[in-house]
């Protein structure tokens, strides 16, 4: 049993190690000094928490959340080291990941690592489980799917009191995984002691052996032993590294846990598959989830059938629903045992009355289609093979089946997008919202981001638009929807040509993020200061230009990415 921990005094001392981490367990937020509210116990020797952390006091109610949490939940592992799993975003966000909820069973319940659940909430950090802060455990493992949350990793860190670089940092070992990890880590490795680069499932039960094994040694053996674990990138250590993947019969296909709240509502999360074989040359999850793994339709309803909760709504997950080849039988059958559905975007040349109807009868009020670009020409660079007939048919066919809303996803800025294009999306638009409107569907909306190069795809070499040129095409676009009845949202240019520094960028990239949180320079003071310059994001690529992620071996061959930017640039999509 661990000691528990006192309201004075130094916390308690790391697993193994001889020395304190810190000198006060709780600080004031604001104040500067002890934390001194009332202590309780927790039960099975987990350590003494006060009723309300300086986070509580700001009206995050952890114990609300717990109380409110459904779902079949997660047996905690009783081993050392002990891990905060933290998630750079709000818990609404977070827990609506359905990877994030998935790292949280298996290193808890495969793994064995009491292993316990952290959100970024704009303060310092504070354990859901416990209330322990951040800096109290030994390993902190962040997911980090978003680029534009590395600002909050950072943030995290530091406002719990953790050195945010590892360089000065010998403990809590802070860990990165997610899609960012997988596509490029460099621009986290002054961050990271190590990152995963590959799916959890693959790579987390021989990481736990080796950690559970190494961690009593200097932090230098340390990471040198986990190095050797097949995905996992230790900067300055590891040299290539191949990204593992997981056999999806041997993984859980649920969520684990209902959220209190999330961001798309309290359900069961549900993963129909992995991967995408469609091959759209600016999406990531195309290439880095290769090879295409489906469930069987069987699994899935035995698995959502035996579920224990009383909310019956559940999510169907993926990076192609859609494609699923028993997607049908699958929510006919869930709605036949009383679930409702909800799902992510669907190919408009996938959406039949049949399907349409399945998922109205499962409460399905909303269809997200991505026409992503406006004219034959442009979806042809991308690879999106969809036609503008496809598109109509699909909000004629949403609209006659029940479907009352129809939301839209576009991309302004892509790889030879001119101004004729960004008319053709609002004509298009427009069309699709009219064909939708006369079968009695009632709303429509528009969601349009800018484009961001993404490393592991064949649009790594492509440059990105400007600033003045985005917000000159959002312009065009207000201007040709206007009076339209279609609502427009949009994300900030600024944020997203962050999103694309840093996706592309190494670990200059990374520092410069550091510069502007931890130093408060301006992010134009803190390229300088990094040595980054940001205007490479604007710039074609050459073929053998060396990139930051090189050394991440994925399966899709560089050649092979080569080959389809060049097609991309010449228009066609075979």
């Amino acid at each position: 049993m661990r000691p528990h921990c006192r309201p004075k005094g130094n916390r308690r001392t790391p697993t193994g190690s001889g020395r304190s981490r810190g000198t006060g367990i709780y600080e004031k937020e604001k104040a500067g000094g002890r934390w001194k509210g009332p202590y309780t116990g927790r039960r099975l020797g987990l350590p003494h928490f006060p009723q309300e952390t300086p986070q509580e006091a700001e009206g995050v109610n952890r114990r609300e959340l717990l109380r409110k949490e459904g779902g079949r939940g997660v047996s905690f592992g009783t081993e050392s080291p002990w891990v905060a799993l933290a998630y750079p975003n709000t818990y609404e966000v977070g827990m609506a990941n359905l990877g994030f909820q998935q790292v949280f069973r298996l290193l808890n319940e495969e793994v064995g690592l009491r292993t316990e659940r952290a959100f970024y909430e704009g303060a310092s950090v504070f354990s859901l489980e416990s209330g322990l802060p951040l800096r109290a455990f030994d390993v902190v493992a962040f997911s980090l799917p978003f680029e534009g949350d590395l600002t909050n990793l950072i943030a995290a860190l530091h406002e719990s009191g953790i050195e945010p670089l590892s360089s000065r940092r010998e403990r809590p070992l802070v860990v990165v995984g997610g899609m960012c990890a997988f596509l490029n880590p460099e621009p986290v490795a002054p961050f990271a002691d190590l990152s995963v680069v590959g799916e959890a499932e693959a790579v987390l039960p021989e990481f736990g052996r080796k950690l559970k094994e190494l961690w009593n040694k200097p932090k230098s053996k340390l990471l040198e032993g986990l190095s050797d674990v097949p995905g996992v990138y230790v900067p300055g250590v590891s040299g290539e590294v191949k990204r593992a993947w997981a056999n999806l019969r041997i993984a859980e296909p649920l969520s684990p846990i209902v959220p209190a709240r999330g961001a798309f509502g309290r359900m069961v999360l549900a993963e129909v598959g992995r991967g995408c074989g469609r091959g759209c040359r600016f999406c990531a999850a195309g290439f880095v989830y290769r090879p295409v793994r489906v469930r069987p339709a069987g699994e899935l309803v035995e698995a959502l059938e035996g579920y224990p909760t009383p909310v019956r709504r559940v999510g169907l997950m993926g990076a192609a629903v859609s494609d699923h080849p028993e997607l049908e039988a699958i929510c006919r059958e869930l709605v036949k045992r009383g679930w409702e559905l909800a799902t992510s975007s669907f190919r408009a040349d996938m959406v039949t009355p049949e399907l349409v109807e399945a998922l109205v009868r499962g409460k399905v009020r909303t269809l997200t289609l991505a026409p992503e670009a406006g004219t034959e020409r442009l979806r042809k660079v991308i690879r999106k093979g969809l036609s503008e007939k496809d598109l109509l048919r699909a909000a004629h066919v949403a609209g006659a089946g029940g479907i009352k809303k129809l939301r839209l996803y576009a991309m302004i800025g892509l790889p030879t997008e001119e101004e004729e294009d960004v008319k053709a999306l609002a004509d298009l638009v427009r069309e699709m919202a009219g064909a939708f409107r006369s079968e009695g569907g009632t709303e429509v909306g528009l969601t349009v981001q800018p484009f961001v190069p993404k490393p592991a795809t064949p649009f790594q070499w492509a440059p990105m638009a400007g600033e003045r040129v985005l917000k000159e095409r959002i312009r065009l676009l207000e201007r040709y929807l206007r009076g339209s009845g279609i609502s427009l949202g949009r994300v900030a240019v600024r944020r997203a040509l962050l999103q694309g520094t840093l996706s592309i960028g190494d670990r200059r990239a990374g520092m410069a993020a550091y510069y502007h949180v931890v130093e408060r320079l301006s992010w134009r003071e803190a390229w300088r200061k990094a040595g980054w310059d940001p205007d490479v994001l604007h710039s074609e690529k050459k073929k053998d230009e060396s990139l930051p992620w090189d050394f991440v071996r994925h399966t899709t061959k560089r050649s092979f990415l080569w080959m389809e930017w060049k097609r991309a640039k010449k228009c066609t999509d075979d």
